[in-house]
Order: C-alpha cells, then structure tokens, then sequence
C-alpha cells in the first residue's frame, strides 16, 4: 500500500479470503505464472495470523505468513482485511514503514482501537531490544508506532497477552525471542511483562500474577 491505509480490495483477492485457497492452487486454477518466475502469489492461506471480532459484528484479521522460507510463495503480509457482518469483505493495505511485514503477534481490543504487539517478520527486520507495538485506529484503519519506554521484552513473537481487570495494562507471557547475540537463534520467553496504557511504560514482572 501506499497510503495509510490503502484499499485494495478486488474480486480475485476476496474470492481468496472466502475460500481459503493457497497461492499455488489459485495460480494453477486461474493458469497464473510461476512463482519462481513471478514471485509470491497473494493468498489468504496464512499462519500467524490474529483474528479480533468487533463490537460491530466485523471480524479483523492481521498480517500473517504463508508458507515458509524455502517455498516460492512465501510471504509475510502487511494487512488487514476486514469482513463486515453483510459477509462483504475489505482489504487493505499499507507502507512498510508504517506497518512492517507482521506475523506470530497477538491483537488486543481496546476502546477504538487494536494494540498490535510483537511480531517475528522477516530476518532482517529482527531487533533484540526491541518490541513492536502498532495502534490499528477502529475509526479510519490507519496504523501508527508507540514509542514505549521501561524495559519491554525484546522481539517477541508467539506470546500471549491478556488485557488487565483495570483495562488500563497488557500483560505478557511466553513465546519466543529473537537473540542477535546468539546468532539470531530463537529463545523461550521465560519471563512475564506488563505495559502500562498510561505511560507505555514496559516492566519486567518479579512473578505470575495471571
């Protein structure tokens, strides 16, 4: 995409939400090139994928991989599609730097808006000290960074989070981490965290208290 967000709905793309079908069997049905030759064929075929229902009866769904690595469609998404309580469906998408190829992250409900935390994305977009949190706005779709401050996990991906009772914190527990001091090998997450919705402030929680 190239606005914030840009729709991208079309026939061939909805028809893929609807049915599921993978990329290499929507290109082998629709006689499309290779995917050696052409590169990935868009499919809604994904894993790490979050899936939030809204108050409205829509269901969101964000980012997501197909495949992996070593198959010719693989792909990590940076998008939202949306399916409205009529069925119609809505796909949009977005500048990477706005919103980065996402997946393996969580997606929590607030009052107007998602929280998007974490992602594993591509290796090179990995950041040890780092966790990237996304604002996905209910009101136009658009999607903005939060800077946080504290000490946050780390590039996490695979985790839980659970809104606190107050509404106003996220806790954050399990998953994995990325360790660019260990040769960017993938480490459990042993440790829980909170982030504050006050001050996006990060803390590193002594004990399990969820």
């Amino acid at each position: 995409g190239s606005a914030n967000p840009s729709i991208m709905t079309n026939p061939v793309w909805t028809w893929l939400v609807q049915s599921r079908i993978n990329a290499y069997e929507a290109s082998q049905r629709l006689d499309g090139p290779s995917s050696f030759n052409a590169g990935p064929g868009w499919c809604f075929d994904r894993f790490g994928q979050s899936k939030t229902c809204l108050p409205d009866g829509s269901v969101l769904w964000i980012g997501g991989e197909h495949e992996d690595w070593y198959d010719p469609d693989f792909y990590i998404y940076n998008d939202v599609v949306i399916q409205r309580p009529d069925r119609s469906i809505e796909i949009l998408g977005y500048p990477r730097d706005v919103f980065p190829p996402t997946d393996s992250h969580t997606a929590t409900l607030l009052e107007g808006q998602v929280l998007v935390v974490g992602n594993l994305g591509y290796m090179e977009s990995r950041r040890q000290d780092v966790t990237q949190l996304l604002r996905l706005d209910l009101t136009d779709f658009s999607i903005a960074h939060v800077p946080t401050q504290g000490n946050p996990p780390g590039w996490i991906h695979g985790h839980q989070t659970i809104l606190g009772e107050d509404g106003r914190s996220i806790f954050v527990r399990g998953g994995k981490l990325h360790r660019a001091d260990l040769d960017g090998a993938l480490v459990e997450n042993i440790d829980d965290w909170c982030l504050s919705l006050d001050t996006w402030n990060w803390e590193l929680l002594t004990c399990r208290c969820w």
